[in-house]
């Protein structure tokens, strides 16, 4: 079953937040990598989605600045498909976009984000795994240089193809190297759903999605059921 369509601005607004309506059930409750944590009523989605937005803008009014969420292309879109290229220095610009990855990330909400997914090909990523927020991490040029033999699995998904998503394993804790926003090389350890995330961050940056780890035959199952919902 499906939400009946409720307006013109539904489609609209589904594109702009990332968000699947055509769902009448809940993700999986581990879903923290697509990441909805709203899954209600129009009305209870709306309200949560303005109450995400107000607060992120009360933080970038607060800093300065102005609180832009960018959409996040649709998924076969070629850019999403494409190795990104590195960032030589951390400029004004490289600033902007982290600032607006970081608006679009706490719109969805969500825990990570990467450049291609706004259709931005540079090696930029913003990961915010804390209960907390606010604790976003902006990294550029990130590079994965050790990482664990234990697994951990996650049920992982993607704004860029709403809707869908599959448990994924990857290393439970890895060491990453990145150009931080000073600009200088840093080295951090991350675990758990920070480690996944980046992780799902990194994998954006050279051209893939997280269901390019999967087989192939459950790869073309998902696809074909995200074909069916959209």
């Amino acid at each position: 079953s499906s939400w009946r369509l409720l307006g013109e601005n539904r489609p609209k607004l589904t594109m702009r937040l990332g968000i699947n309506l055509t769902d009448s059930k809940p993700p999986a409750p581990n879903m923290s990598l697509i990441i909805y944590k709203v899954w209600s009523p129009w009305t209870a989605l709306i309200r949560q989605t303005g109450h995400s937005l107000r607060r992120a803008t009360a933080r970038r009014w607060h800093e300065g600045g102005v609180m832009t969420a960018r959409l996040c292309i649709p998924w076969p879109d070629k850019r999403l498909q494409t190795v990104a290229a590195a960032v030589g220095a951390i400029t004004d610009e490289i600033h902007g976009i982290w600032a607006d990855m970081i608006d679009t990330m706490e719109a969805m909400p969500g825990v990570g984000l990467a450049a291609p997914q706004i259709g931005v090909l540079l090696r930029l990523a913003v990961v915010d795994a804390s209960e907390s927020r606010g604790q976003a991490i902006r990294m550029a040029n990130p590079e994965i240089l050790h990482a664990s033999i234990e697994l951990r699995p996650h049920d992982e998904g993607s704004p860029n193809l709403p809707g869908v998503w599959a448990p994924i394993k990857r290393p439970r804790a890895v060491t990453v190297q990145f150009m931080n926003a000073d600009g200088v090389l840093e080295q951090r350890d991350f675990v758990g759903l920070w480690a996944t995330s980046v992780q799902h961050q990194i994998d954006h940056l050279n051209g893939r999605m997280y269901f390019d780890n999967l087989s192939k035959v459950k790869r073309d199952m998902l696809l074909r059921k995200a074909r069916k919902r959209a």
